[in-house]
């Protein structure tokens, strides 16, 4: 008798095995883009920078959560936002407490519709 037909379950109908389908693609980058290209403009301050995720030979960049408050020129006053987003290993100097970011935005929220803008934030440095 076949070894592996003995190790699978039994099945009592005829329904096909439970199938689940792939992860939707990551689209953050897509959606980071497209913040960057037609979101508002803000500045915001760095109130704390958490690592989430991190290659550790330097390949790829550190993901942080940051947690910012945003000042834009068209809203009445600031809000704060968590934005978890990767850092360009060439900006993470810029990620320190008080250190200001320049920041897309499409409305005033969380954080959803927030985009950090590295390299305008490296020009402005």
């Amino acid at each position: 008798m076949d070894m592996a037909a003995e190790q699978r379950p039994s099945t009592t109908s005829d329904q096909p095995p439970a199938f689940s389908p792939a992860p939707p693609p990551d689209s953050s980058r897509t959606n980071i883009a497209k913040i960057l290209a037609d979101g508002r403009r803000a500045r915001a301050t760095v109130l704390a920078a958490t690592p989430v995720a991190a290659d550790y030979t330097g390949r790829d960049d550190p993901v942080l959560r940051l947690d910012l408050e945003l000042h834009a020129w068209d809203e009445p006053g600031p809000w704060r936002v968590r934005v978890v987003q990767p850092v360009p290993l060439s900006a993470l100097e810029l990620v320190d407490l008080g250190r200001h970011l320049d920041v897309a935005f499409f409305t005033v929220d969380r954080g959803e519709s927030v985009a950090v803008d590295w390299a305008a934030s490296r020009r402005d440095d």
